[in-house]
């Protein structure tokens, strides 16, 4: 009889557990009062700001040409020499950066002392 007894509390535990209301939000902590500005308020959810870079065109302007020379050395012999081209670049802004907010998990409060 006794055996029967603990299966059917193992099982209303199970049963508890199934039903319980999962939280709104991923990161949300159950019932978790905050201090805000003196008044009291529940946590809804926790996040963190990421800054996202800006985008930017990068266009190169060709300045000069690659170009191939002939140097002469002191030592009377001839150089087949070659230079590479010169680019400049011109950046023209798209978008410009923001601040986007991030949903983390919340951090159980630890408890003063233990209490």
């Amino acid at each position: 009889m006794r055996i029967v007894h603990m299966s059917m509390f193992a099982l209303l535990i199970a049963t508890a557990a199934a039903t319980a209301q999962a939280p709104a939000y991923p990161g949300e902590i159950e019932e978790e009062l905050v201090d805000v500005n003196g008044k009291t308020a529940r946590r809804l959810a926790c996040f963190e700001e990421v800054m996202m870079p800006a985008k930017v065109l990068v266009e190169h302007v060709l300045i000069s040409p690659e170009k191939r020379q002939y140097v002469k050395r002191r030592n009377g012999t001839l150089e087949l020499v070659e230079y590479p081209a010169a680019y400049r670049e011109e950046r023209t802004l798209l978008e410009p950066g923001y601040v986007e907010l991030r949903q983390i998990p919340c951090k159980k409060r630890k408890s003063f002392f233990g209490f």
